[in-house]
């Protein structure tokens, strides 16, 4: 073996190291959970049983095929359910923490981005000077919709499993790290604050939430106290989960020398996007790339420790 490759090790091996990610992905439905259990929120069953209903298939079908002793498929349908399961819980948690109506923090995360010397409309005007440069950050912004799935997959299909497993665990908490840092700095985000509207996104898409202040208003006040299919939503600003995620991409597509390059150009661009298409302030940028550092030294550590030796043989 290569010296620096990423170890190969049986698939059969995989399985075992899953727990970390589901221990994450339950903690992250304590929160609604409570919240619905103590009567500050009504459950919209009818609404989110098709998704959770989804996910116990993808689950189901990853266990049954761990049986037939397809480990390869069994994987990629357990990691893909327990990935969709996290994001849910993670919508709901903050969801439920939105209506704990803390201060806006917006004030404070301008103020922090002026104190860098960053100064957030003159870069949307920048931005939005050329649409081509507009139009690529506003793709590179949805690439974090799929690239997870995709190097799921990729490292099953290359007998990496251990590695996805490892990568999968980090997202997850990541995630946890965000649902967890984001009461302490509820904001309606850049956009809002500075009062740009979606008519001035020229060359995007606006993905962005435009709704997303009445949205948060409406659980602080008390006027949203469902949990429905509504809530699988993102409302966080800080920190900003798109940089994370997009560090945690780069960490994990190093796996897969044939894309190692290639991943951290597009990571660095959708890390990029984050400030002028996710409208997150430059302080959230900071925090996102903390998070996804500890998340990626959390799940390699716990990991190491459960992973097998490999043979001497």
């Amino acid at each position: 073996m290569r010296a620096g490759a990423p170890a190969r090790v049986p698939l059969a091996t995989a399985g075992a190291i899953g727990w970390p990610a589901w221990l994450v992905a339950l903690v992250l439905h304590l929160a609604p959970g409570i919240a619905v259990a103590g009567g500050w929120f009504a459950l919209r069953a009818d609404e989110l049983l098709p998704f959770y209903g989804i996910c116990a298939l993808l689950v189901g079908s990853g266990w049954w095929l761990r049986s037939r002793g397809r480990q390869r498929a069994s994987d990629i349908l357990e990691m893909s359910g327990l990935f969709y399961l996290a994001a849910a819980g993670t919508a709901l948690t903050c969801t439920v923490s939105t209506a704990l109506a803390l201060p806006y923090a917006d004030a404070h995360l301008a103020a922090a981005d002026r104190a860098l010397g960053f100064d957030w409309p003159a870069m949307f005007q920048l931005f939005h000077a050329s649409p081509r440069a507009a139009h690529l950050l506003a793709r590179a912004y949805e690439i974090l919709l799929w690239a997870p799935q995709m190097l799921i997959v990729l490292l099953i299909a290359g007998r990496l499993p251990l590695r996805a497993w490892r990568f999968l665990t980090g997202w997850l908490i990541g995630l946890l790290l965000t649902a967890i840092v984001y009461p302490f700095f509820p904001a309606i985000a850049a956009f809002h604050h500075y009062g740009l509207g979606p008519e001035m996104m020229t060359g995007t898409t606006a993905q962005v939430s435009w709704n997303l202040p009445q949205i948060m208003e409406d659980l602080r006040t008390g006027i949203t106290r469902s949990l429905g299919a509504a809530q699988l939503t993102g409302v966080v600003t800080m920190p900003s989960f798109h940089a994370a995620g997009a560090i945690m991409l780069i960490h994990g597509y190093a796996a897969l020398r044939w894309l190692r390059w290639p991943a951290v150009l597009i990571g660095g661009t959708i890390f990029v996007s984050a400030v002028p298409v996710g409208g997150h302030y430059l302080v959230d940028i900071i925090a996102g790339l903390g998070l996804a550092l500890i998340a990626i030294v959390a799940a390699d550590r716990i990991l190491a420790r459960l992973e097998p030796a490999p043979s001497s043989g």
